[in-house]
């Protein structure tokens, strides 16, 4: 059983969760204690919106809170690949099980690499990123999945989740720009985003994106949820993170790579380990408008001005291809 607490609001929270059949299941029980020290414990649907009733923001403060129990929340959990990791010796990808596909194929789009979607199915793509993976990092036979590729690719996903070891869990809010910056800059190299100008210019996106704050934000942060609800179309799918996350198929797509519902939870898209993967795995594969960092900025091209197109066409990227130039000038 996994225990998590965290403090919201003046209340503190205490999580719950059970693995049944080696998965986590749904919330079970969790106790909601006021700050003056009464106490009430709630199980269920029913005891939730009780105490919503009673003023306690209980399903806001869990849906922060649970992020603590969740894989990408812990370096230890992230890329522990359980299933891969039993493979005795070499075999086809194409002969693996549903499960372990999926395995991979999570895996291997964490990386950046384009494997469509997470269905644990063989096709074409999850044949090609894992050519792509191996011709990248682990050369031999493209087809061949073994107990070597598999370390080599969990080497690599531990690489990625140490990057946000200096940021907080975020349900305290309480984290430093300079964490953030420096977080930024190990998730850049994790996911290949190598060059100078590259992380320089996701710093200046993040910079410009968060007002200057490098924490994440909701999309018109300065307007409330109901102002959202009347003018935004695709609400409650609005932007959220150091970069603007919007659209439901969006949320979707992050929920599978990511392995948490921010379908019906979108604002783990808040969450700084959630935003910070999302920030550099949408540079680096074009989730935002189709259009990769590396096709502006690499190593015979650098269009500070252009690379904008990544996340918003050319609004402001003027102002934001400056605040890299001072990004890459102090690098």
């Amino acid at each position: 059983m996994a225990k998590a607490e965290a403090a919201a609001n003046g209340w503190a929270v205490k999580i719950e969760r059970v693995a049944v059949e080696g998965q986590e299941a749904a919330l079970v029980a969790f106790s909601v204690v006021a700050s003056e020290g009464a106490a009430a414990m709630i199980a269920g649907a029913g005891g939730m919106a009780m105490a919503e009733a009673a003023g306690i923001p209980v399903a806001a403060m869990v849906a922060r809170a649970a992020v603590l129990t969740h894989p990408i929340a812990a370096a230890a959990d992230d890329g522990s690949l359980a299933h891969l990791s039993t493979l005795a010796g070499p075999v086809p990808i194409s002969e693996l099980d549903e499960v372990r596909l999926k395995e991979l194929q999570r895996a291997l789009g964490r990386l950046g690499y384009p494997v469509g979607t997470i269905d644990g199915l063989y096709g074409p793509k999850t044949r090609s990123a894992w050519a792509e993976f191996k011709t990248d990092v682990y050369p031999g036979n493209p087809s061949l999945i073994g107990p070597d590729s598999v370390l080599v690719l969990k080497e690599k996903l531990q690489d990625l989740a140490g990057a946000s070891a200096g940021i907080s869990a975020g349900v305290s809010d309480v984290w430093s720009k300079e964490a953030t910056i420096m977080a930024i800059r190990k998730a850049c190299l994790a996911q290949g985003i190598g060059l100078p100008s590259q992380v320089a210019y996701v710093l200046a996106t993040t910079q410009w994106e968060t007002a200057q704050t490098f924490r994440p934000v909701k999309e018109a942060f300065w307007k409330d949820e109901v102002w959202r609800k009347k003018n935004f179309r695709y609400f409650p799918y609005y932007g959220r993170g150091y970069v603007q996350l919007t659209w439901k198929n969006n949320y979707e797509a992050y929920s599978h790579l990511l392995n948490i519902d921010l379908v019906n939870n979108p604002d783990l898209a808040l969450e700084p380990k959630v935003a910070l993967f999302v920030l550099v795995h949408g540079f680096k594969t074009g989730t935002f408008t189709g259009r990769k960092i590396t096709d502006y900025i690499n190593e015979n091209r650098t269009d500070l001005d252009g690379a904008r197109r990544c996340i918003n066409g050319t609004d402001r990227a003027r102002e934001i291809a400056d605040l890299a130039q001072k990004f890459l000038a102090s690098a």
